[in-house]
């Protein structure tokens, strides 16, 4: 079995307001959909931030269909949580991941109320969505929850969107021993440096995939090191 793990496209954000690195931002998340379709997981998980604001422009909104409606031809599905660029401030407001999921119907999974998903019986797939620090006890209770209801799978991936120490130590909102120890893969977002660590004595391995273009200046070392992509 073989899956995908991807974050931080932020489709839709102009890089020093200009119209070619916004479509520099599109085309690298389309080639990373084509190269996974030329693997060919058995499905992909998304840790936040597809796009870079919770009312993305048409353009972006158009890249991302495209993007995803290709994985559906493959039936490939996608599990996907909120970014804290997802997230419209206002609850009045609509989330642009529900009209992905009119289009997509199954191929796409969030994760809202329904904090895990379970993919062919076998995987179990947790999420939690980003929150702010003040709102972290909340996450914690979610993690019980999700840490509660995978016991019965040997096959566990947990997704987040938060800054953890020791990976982020400068300014962290999470710890890594804050995580359930017996999950196989847990798979972050936020930061847009590459990180892919074994922890809980090899038994795990924890990762940023990172984001799939350059964002600012800060991330070229990072890039010149370890690139952009996917895991």
């Amino acid at each position: 079995m073989q899956f995908v793990h991807m974050a931080d496209n932020h489709l839709g954000y102009r890089q020093y307001n200009l119209d070619e690195r916004e479509n520099d931002i599109y085309e690298s998340f389309l080639e990373c959909i084509d190269k996974i379709i030329e693997i060919r997981p058995d499905f992909v998980i998304h840790s936040g931030d597809l796009f870079e604001s919770p009312q993305p422009p048409v353009n972006a909104i158009r890249c991302a269909m495209e993007g995803l409606l290709k994985l559906k031809e493959k039936n490939i599905p996608i599990y996907l949580i909120h970014g804290n660029h997802d997230i419209p401030k206002s609850q009045q407001k609509g989330k642009p991941f529900g009209l992905l999921k009119k289009i997509l119907g199954n191929s796409l999974l969030t994760f809202g109320k329904n904090k895990s998903h379970v993919f062919n019986n076998e995987v179990f797939i947790g999420g939690i969505e980003y929150v702010s620090q003040n709102k972290i006890p909340k996450t914690y209770e979610d993690l019980e929850k999700i840490n509660s209801d995978s016991k019965n799978y040997k096959k566990k991936i947990l997704l987040f969107h938060q800054s953890v120490n020791p990976f982020i130590p400068q300014s962290f909102e999470m710890q890594v021993t804050d995580f359930p120890d017996d999950f196989n893969y847990i798979a972050g977002g936020h930061i847009h440096q590459r990180a892919l660590k074994p922890i809980n004595d090899g038994n795990s391995v924890f990762s940023y995939a990172g984001s799939t273009d350059i964002m600012s200046v800060s991330e070229v070392k990072d890039y010149k090191k370890n690139g952009k992509g996917f895991y």
